[in-house]
């Protein structure tokens, strides 16, 4: 299963690559080549002017001194490389990057895999599949005129005159590589929502078998565990009763809020003004200090240690054979050890992994996933919260832009999870109406609302849903594999467009409640303060090569992240000894003050030691004054 399913990423970066680096081509050529033209407009009307004016004169004579012959060169120019003439360029050079190379490998690609689709919608795109597998070898230009050819569902339309080719006769043909080219990123759109799936596969699988197949069966514990009422009725007027609760408590209140505003510039603003900053604290420094004097140049390692010696989690590391021959001391000794799906990203701009952490606002790390970097951080946020396997009760996630879209709201909500997103573009969001007719409801809130919220899906799909949020609940697949079905590529399917009018419900009730509260606003920027502190430390203590996952070994970049999480949490819990140890003299707990408590984290180093010869001794202890452990 782990190689079909190597396999289909592999064939779907290949279609992706090819169209990426056929838009780059030719965008660095038109850079090069292109200089846009301003005022065309008032060229346009000077040059009609002087030809109606002088409609027997000659070019050079009357349109020259009027727009120089250069300006024309730039026009013709700008206009070849915009709208048609461009998507032909970019479509050339997909042509000769896939007839004269990609070609090769896609095709034993294709006849590896059995393509499948529970959906007669879909049908076309394997029927052009197994057409292109049974011409694979041929070198025919064109396919016959006696094949029956899929077009409908194959063929984008802006393409269609590039692959439907007329011959003297005006009778149509195929051209076959522009056919396999379009087929292809049908193809890839279709993988991407599981719209088409792959026998023998596991991410890529057939999407039933993702749904609890005993759902009807247990359909009262289901909705049970979910804490939702069996009726959909009742679930859709709770929702639509909290958003009316929400907008009308916002238009009420925001005349006076000081720093929200909402104007009509453009389509409707909303202007958010930064908080003013809260006062340093005093002691903070002084009390880093005091631990830095108390504890110098403490070694990573004895953390690590000293945390084993008082909770034994090496007790839970188990051999991965049928049986244990060495005494569980000499196990807690070799416990320390030194011990790609490496993609592009596309926001830090270099190549690696990544890593998605969940950290409780405590500083503790209770769940990290070693990802690619084009996985979906929606899905890794809702794993987290479903898998973290802690005694942690979570009930709020902070999350950045990139961890929130309208699916996560919806799922979020059935799972019973506050998301609560810090929004980079707060000024271009929207709120949604909670019915038909309400116009004019809500005056101070009219520039940035929009259409009602369809309730009428939400009640057909409600049951579907459901259905979803079990199978992530219950870990039926990968929850990356199940949130697959919900992207922008399958827009048409009834349960996504549901979830995404019941994610548009619940981020109108959060958008009211953040744009409100002000101390929503500070929790939210403390709580993601928490991780931006946590990767801070990462850097610290993960400085070998710098902060290089130095293998390409897919088990031993998990074994270094799942080190790296262990080990951190050990620093986190020494640290809280150390402060604890401090302030539990009376004369340090009174020096503190109410904001030195509320900056106050054990995600401090200044006083850890992370380079040299660690010398491991298991009867040498970290002194803590006080400590009878």
């Amino acid at each position: 299963m782990e190689i079909t399913d190597n396999l289909i990423e592999l064939l779907i970066q290949i279609i992706h690559r090819i169209n990426v680096r056929a838009e780059r081509k030719v965008e660095k050529e038109i850079l090069n080549d292109l200089r846009r033209v301003s005022g065309k407009t008032s060229i346009l009307f000077n040059m009609a002017e002087q030809a109606l004016s002088n409609p027997d004169g000659i070019i050079k004579e009357v349109l020259y001194p009027v727009v120089s012959e250069q300006t024309l060169k730039d026009l013709v120019k700008e206009f070849k490389h915009t709208g048609l003439a461009y998507r032909e360029k970019v479509h050339t050079v997909i042509r000769s990057s896939y007839s004269t190379h990609y070609r090769r490998m896609v095709p034993p690609i294709l006849n590896t895999l059995t393509f499948c689709s529970n959906n007669e919608v879909h049908r076309p795109v394997i029927k052009a599949l197994d057409l292109i597998k049974s011409y694979s070898d041929s070198g025919m230009h064109y396919f016959p005129t006696t094949e029956d050819i899929p077009i409908d569902g194959v063929i984008r339309s802006v393409w269609r005159s590039l692959i439907i080719e007329k011959d003297e006769n005006s009778d149509e043909r195929i051209n076959r590589i522009n056919y396999e080219i379009s087929a292809l990123q049908s193809l890839r759109d279709r993988l991407r929502c599981k719209e088409i799936w792959v026998e023998g596969s596991d991410r890529y699988r057939n999407p039933d078998e993702d749904l609890p197949q005993d759902f009807e069966e247990r359909r009262e514990e289901n909705y049970k565990a979910l804490n939702k009422p069996l009726d959909a009725e009742t679930f859709v007027e709770n929702i639509k009763s909290e958003v009316m609760r929400a907008l009308e408590k916002l238009n009420n209140r925001i005349p006076k809020n000081p720093s929200v505003r909402i104007t009509t510039k453009g389509n409707g603003w909303i202007s958010v003004s930064p908080y003013e900053p809260l006062p340093e604290p005093m002691n903070l420094s002084r009390l880093k200090g005091e631990v830095m004097k108390r504890w110098p140049m403490t070694s990573l390692l004895d953390i690590l240690k000293e945390t084993d010696l008082r909770v034994n989690f090496t007790d839970q590391l188990k051999t991965v054979g049928n049986r244990e021959i060495l005494d569980r001391k000499t196990i807690q000794k070799r416990a320390w050890d030194q011990n790609l799906m490496t993609e592009w990203h596309i926001r830090y701009r270099g190549r690696g992994v990544m890593i998605y952490w969940h950290v409780s606002k405590n500083s503790t790390c209770i769940y990290s996933q070693l990802k690619s970097c084009s996985s979906s951080e929606v899905a890794s946020m809702i794993e987290g919260l479903l898998r973290h396997c802690t005694d942690m009760d979570v009930q709020k996630n902070y999350v950045d832009t990139h961890g929130q879209s309208e699916v996560a709201f919806a799922f979020c909500h059935l799972l019973g999870f506050q998301l609560m997103p810090r929004l980079k573009s707060i000024h271009s969001q929207k709120l949604y109406r909670p019915d038909v007719g309400m116009t004019d409801s809500f005056p101070n809130l009219q520039p940035v609302l929009t259409r009602p919220i369809n309730w009428e899906l939400i009640r057909q799909q409600y049951d579907q849903m459901v259905k979803y949020a079990t199978a992530l609940r219950l870990g039926i697949a990968e929850t990356e594999a199940i949130l697959k079905r919900f992207t922008r590529n399958n827009m048409k399917h009834p349960t996504y467009q549901a979830l995404s009018e019941l994610g548009k419900a619940i981020k109108t009730i959060f958008l009211c409640e953040y744009l409100d509260s002000e101390e929503m606003r500070r929790e939210i920027h403390e709580g993601l303060n928490v991780v931006e502190n946590w990767n801070s430390a990462n850097s610290f203590i993960f400085y070998g090569k710098g902060g290089e996952i130095a293998t390409n070994r897919l088990e031993d970049q998990e074994i270094a992240v799942l080190s790296l999480h262990l080990l951190q949490n050990c620093l986190v819990y020494i640290n809280t000894l150390m402060l604890q140890n401090v302030l539990s003299e009376k004369t340090w707990f009174d020096k503190m003050t109410t904001e030195d408590f509320r900056a106050l984290t054990p995600l401090i180093y200044t006083h850890v030691n992370p380079y040299g010869t660690f010398r491991l001794d298991m009867t040498e202890r970290i002194k803590l004054e006080g400590d009878s452990a």
